[in-house]
């Protein structure tokens, strides 16, 4: 037995850095051992090295599906066959079914990306610098497709997490290995190590693909103009780009929209009409963000003054969008709330001010609400 000790304790201090094939051969022999003569050094050798193995084991697991994720999505930066496919019919989906040229429809997604790449030509080829009475002009003999808010929506959305994982649970698992070497079954047992590489990898190809188009254009695109956005940004600039080129911009537009939001719909008190009317906050925003009054004094403008500024902005978008997106929006209904909700005439009078007698009068709400709540109002 004391040739046994000296023997394990020799195996333990060489143990950290032992392969694990020699760890299976080494805890095969110690086996054989113990059942000839069994002792407590052997057993607690025999658990050190199956704590050893057991960890070896999973160090080499995760070394194999590093290797895996590494050689498989940025060596070859591909997938599956079939999870592609699934992925590439969702995203189809999300396109423009179809489009009307000359009394033409097509509806092959390369063959509608020609004709508005062809659009695009014959736009630029306008003059230098079209008028926007030629733009309007080419766009209203031209059937562009008008694009719903839940088409908009689609067609700037990211492939998410959620549709890779819901299109990989729908993979068949009885299928053989592809040219990748993966199979389905892989996917599924591995998704929630692949779902954010996978993700990213089908997010990139599809900026790609735009890439590829932008480069066929008769304009200069820098390398990093294309991405894919989300949020804000999105949703200004998809509803600028999109709401011009199916001719739906303008103040007439954007007041019709506006309309049924205030008119009927406001409580009219008849004793402001015959008052001087103040008003705060965001009108008085709205109105310095345009130059209608000075930033810090304030002003008085007329009603007339809002409706007109609108139409001008609403426009004119590509000058004033940098000032703020939703500005054509605001005037628009700052001018329909005056006059078709609280019934202002044109040349009503609008005294725009920031301070009181030297006090901030933003918060008015606010304070009034403080007062009345002792009333049970």
């Amino acid at each position: 037995m004391r040739g046994y000790i000296i023997k394990i304790d020799h195996f333990l201090k060489k143990n950290n850095g032992t392969k694990l094939p020699d760890l299976y051969i080494e805890f095969y022999s110690y086996s054989k051992m113990n059942k000839i003569q069994s002792s407590p050094e052997l057993r607690t050798h025999l658990k050190d090295l199956q704590i050893q193995i057991n960890l070896k084991e999973k160090e080499k697991i995760k070394l194999n599906i590093n290797k895996l994720k590494f050689n498989h999505y940025i060596s070859g930066n591909r997938a599956s066959k079939s999870l592609t496919r699934r992925l590439r019919n969702q995203y189809a989906k999300n396109r423009v079914e179809k489009l009307v040229v000359d009394q033409i429809v097509y509806t092959s997604p390369s063959e509608i990306g020609q004709k508005f790449n062809q659009l695009y030509q014959d736009l630029y080829n306008l003059s230098l610098s079209p008028e926007l009475k030629d733009i309007k002009s080419f766009l209203l003999n031209t059937q562009i497709p008008r694009i719903s808010p839940q088409d908009l929506t689609n067609l700037n959305k990211k492939i998410s997490p959620e549709e890779v994982q819901f299109q990989i649970d729908r993979l068949a698992t009885n299928k053989t290995p592809v040219p990748d070497d993966f199979t389905n079954l892989y996917y599924k047992y591995m998704k929630s190590y692949l779902l954010k590489p996978l993700t990213e990898m089908f997010n990139q190809a599809a900026e790609n693909e735009v890439r590829s188009i932008l480069r066929k254009s008769p304009f200069l695109v820098p390398d990093d103009s294309v991405s894919i956005m989300d949020g804000t940004d999105e949703g200004i600039l998809a509803w600028i780009a999109v709401n011009f080129l199916t001719g739906s911009t303008g103040f007439s537009a954007c007041y019709s929209e506006v309309l049924p939001v205030v008119k009927g719909k406001v409580h009219r008190v008849a004793e402001i009409l015959n008052t001087q009317f103040y008003a705060f906050s965001y009108f008085y925003d709205r109105a310095a963000e345009c130059d209608l009054i000075d930033y810090m004094e304030g002003g008085t403008v007329k009603v007339r003054d809002f409706a007109r500024k609108a139409e001008e902005v609403c426009e004119n978008m590509a000058r004033f969008s940098s000032l703020s997106p939703f500005l054509c929006m605001d005037l628009t209904y700052i001018s329909a709330l005056l006059q078709e909700g609280l019934g202002f005439e044109d040349q009503t009078p609008v005294l725009l001010r920031k301070k009181m007698h030297h006090v901030e009068i933003s918060w008015t709400l606010g304070a009034i609400l403080q007062v009345l709540r002792p009333m049970h109002y």
